[in-house]
């Protein structure tokens, strides 16, 4: 542990049977001299660890600036732990890290705004990236795979998460949602180019269970969700298995000036499968933008309840066998 660091390096360790305390631990307890200013953690190697690979914490944290957490590779947890946590200061850099295997609740979670996330592998964890505090931050060209939960989670802890970009993701596997947005405060946010791909039986439970590529509760302002790719893909039809490829939740006129616009959601079984909007009470898409959106080879085009107000344009389906409650094609 290292307490209150500043123009510090921790490069190219190796560490091993760490049983008691995180591998890198940072605490700033907010001592009356200058730190938090050019800390860099890269190429550090870890495994059989007990607790986080790499954590920056302490009440004496609003000094961190910019630090930068880049190439390291950690893997074998022996016990549920976080892969990397930041949340403290501002403006960190999470760059081309490898946390493999993990089984703990985040393999990077993140609480600091101005931040960016980009070019990492992760793993296994319940969570790939959770965001808490992290206004303004970039979450960008992550390989998440296998969560047991969500590939990228916009959690309801205390901080704004608004003007989020979140973008350029490839997100496989995840068992119950590539993204999940919990919380109203990620308005004005950018939701692109990301490809979501669930593989139907990928896990035991899928027999009695329910995905959504995108689940999502009604930002306090309007998001953009633009070019993205959703997907579901298998040998077999499982029984029981259900799948959405956009969940929009909450109730009427929520979720109005939202805009949905190019996605593309297809399954690839040899008979239409799955469901693409599923509204989850009267109305919720009510105000929604749905644009030049392509749906192919699904079981229904919406689901849910009926919203009779969407603003609808260009959108496209091929090999659907309904086009359900909500009218998206004309």
């Amino acid at each position: 542990m290292l307490a209150d660091a500043g123009n510090l390096q921790i490069l190219n360790n190796n560490f091993d049977t760490i049983t008691q305390d995180d591998a890198i631990y940072l605490l700033f307890p907010a001592n009356p001299i200058p730190y938090g200013s050019q800390i860099v953690v890269s190429g550090n190697q870890g495994k059989n660890l007990a607790r986080m690979a790499v954590e920056f914490w302490g009440p004496g944290g609003d000094a961190v600036d910019g630090p930068v957490i880049s190439q390291n590779i950690f893997q074998q947890w022996t016990s549920p732990q976080f892969g990397i946590s930041v949340m403290v200061g501002k403006g960190a850099r999470l760059d081309s890290n490898f946390l493999m295997d993990g089984t703990g609740s985040y393999g990077i979670e993140l609480g600091v705004p101005y931040s960016q996330v980009t070019n990492n592998v992760v793993s296994g964890f319940a969570t790939g990236i959770a965001v808490h505090h992290g206004q303004n931050s970039l979450l960008g060209n992550n390989l998440l795979l296998n969560q047991s939960g969500a590939g990228i989670l916009v959690s309801n802890a205390p901080g704004s998460k608004s003007n989020l970009t979140i973008s350029d993701n490839y997100i496989q596997d995840a068992q119950s949602a590539g993204i999940f947005t919990n919380t109203s405060d990620w308005g004005a946010s950018i939701v692109t180019g990301n490809t979501i791909v669930r593989n139907i039986g990928a896990w035991p439970t899928d027999t009695v269970w329910r995905y959504s590529g995108m689940s999502l509760t009604p930002p306090v302002t309007p998001v953009t969700i633009k070019n993205n790719r959703l997907s579901a893909s298998g040998t077999t039809l499982v029984i029981g298995f259900i799948y959405v490829a956009f969940q929009v939740n909450g109730p009427s006129q929520s979720n109005a000036g939202t805009v949905y616009d190019s996605n593309t959601i297809d399954t690839s079984f040899g008979s239409p499968f799955g469901i693409g909007f599923n509204g989850n009470s009267q109305g919720s898409m009510d105000g929604v933008i749905i644009k030049n959106n392509s749906f192919q080879n699904l079981w229904k085009v919406t689901g849910g309840a009926p919203s009779l107000q969407v603003v609808v344009e260009g959108n496209s389906a091929t090999n659907c066998l309904t086009l359900g409650p909500i009218q998206l094609i004309f």
